[in-house]
């Protein structure tokens, strides 16, 4: 058969379907879909096997990949680098574990990235060989760090490879041999990455101060995982509350009535005032700093500041429903009634033009 005649046929192919592949019923003909699927395939014209097959039977997509996978002509990794990701994917959602053990897919590095990406439960299915890949694993953990659980430990003899690995994710951290849990730089690593890394540490580790320091600086409610004595440092603390004002919860109590820190606390989150002393929640100052922030902050201020116009006023400016925490005698007033409806009646309007 010349080229020519090749084209032809598998021009052919959309209307031998319509015509040969179903029954009256509308129902289709396996075999002979099968068939096209086949002389597709012998033509070496992936592409549109593929395509008529995804426009007609997804069931039947794992039988071709066994039929393309197998051709002398082509590796795996070239085969599918020719085949569009999409229609890949629906063959191996259908096929399952059958179409990846009938291509020995779980050895092809590209195509188990390309599933991994698509659904980290393929991580299961990788084979021995890739798991001791280097090149492999530096391809998946970013996305998929669980699937170093799978491999030997001897995997990880080059600790370069292994620091890599948390360069590319910290959450590796979680599935490595213990020892590189108690590796300070590897867990410094981590910690610059993401301070809830520190629960992935030796507890041993978690004792330096520069480790925590650097956790609690990009995630302040790291402070949770720090120690007693680390709760009550200052400059711990200070940075956990100016990374994130509801750290204050996980401070020491003597921190909590410190002006300074609670200052932090609140110009960051203003609903870090619940967490503060009542001597600070009784002051006006930091008060003012909260509700600038957040109105809502108000309902955690004491009753005597939440009978406070200004700060009444101010809250109701930055959250409108913080009126329902004010005081008896303000929500009465009739000028912060007035604020309030008026700012009700703006936020209606505005909600009212987002549904047309």
């Amino acid at each position: 058969m010349t080229v020519e005649e090749k084209r032809i046929l598998l021009r052919e192919i959309p209307k031998y379907i319509k015509k040969n592949c179903y029954f009256p019923n509308g129902a289709i003909k396996c075999y002979n879909l099968w068939l096209v699927g086949w002389v597709a395939a012998e033509f070496n014209d992936r592409r549109n096997a593929m395509r008529v097959l995804i426009n007609n039977e997804y069931g039947l997509l794992g039988n071709l990949l066994n039929k393309l996978a197998r051709t002398p002509d082509s590796s795996i990794t070239q085969f599918i680098e020719q085949t569009d990701s999409e229609v890949l994917l629906k063959a191996i959602d259908v096929g399952g574990e059958t179409v990846l053990s009938r291509n020995k897919l779980d050895m092809d590095p590209y195509a188990m990235k390309l599933l991994i990406k698509h659904d980290i439960s393929y991580a299961n299915e990788v084979s021995s060989g890739l798991l001791t890949s280097e090149h492999f694993l530096l391809s998946v953990v970013d996305s998929c760090p669980q699937i170093l659980k799978n491999a030997r430990p001897t995997t990880f003899t080059d600790k370069d490879f292994v620091f890599s690995l948390i360069k590319k994710n910290h959450a590796c951290l979680k599935y490595l041999p213990h020892k590189f849990s108690c590796d300070y730089q590897m867990c410094l690593e981590a910690a610059r990455q993401e301070g809830f890394s520190l629960m992935y540490f030796d507890l041993k580790i978690r004792e330096y101060d520069e480790i925590v320091l650097t956790a609690v600086s990009n995630r302040g409610n790291a402070l949770s995982l720090a120690t007693p004595r680390q709760k009550k440092d200052r400059n711990i603390v200070c940075a956990a509350v100016n990374n994130c004002g509801l750290a204050l919860d996980y401070a020491d109590p003597s921190l909590k009535c410190d002006f300074e820190i609670v200052s932090l606390a609140v110009k960051n989150r203003g609903m870090a005032l619940r967490y503060a002393a009542p001597e600070l929640q009784d002051c006006q100052e930091i008060v003012r700093l909260a509700v600038e922030n957040d109105g809502y902050a108000i309902s955690s201020a004491s009753e005597r500041l939440r009978d406070n116009r200004e700060l009444a006023e101010l809250a109701i400016s930055t959250y409108t429903d913080a009126y329902k925490y004010l005081s008896t005698r303000l929500q009465n007033d009739s000028k912060i009634k007035d604020l309030y409806f008026s700012k009700k009646e703006t936020e209606n309007k505005w909600l009212q033009s987002k549904t047309l």
